[in-house]
């Protein structure tokens, strides 16, 4: 891996970081990372199978949220 490459990645990583602490002092509890979900949408009548994946699943009260953060 290129040092450029290793740079650009660490400063992700903490910028993951600081987003985590930032929904936890938002009140949110943070439930998992990288979750991803499966689920089906109907196009011309037919199901069509589809998957997703957010940067984070959090929960205040009793609602679960996936969140993707820019």
């Amino acid at each position: 891996m290129t040092p450029k490459k290793k740079n650009y990645l660490s400063r992700a990583q903490m910028a993951e970081r600081e987003a985590a602490s930032l929904l936890e002092n938002s009140g949110f509890k943070l439930v998992g990372e990288q979750p991803e979900r499966e689920f089906f949408i109907r196009v011309n009548g037919k199901k069509i199978p589809c998957k997703i994946r957010a940067d984070y699943l959090v929960r205040r009260g009793r609602r679960d949220i996936y969140m993707w953060l820019k």
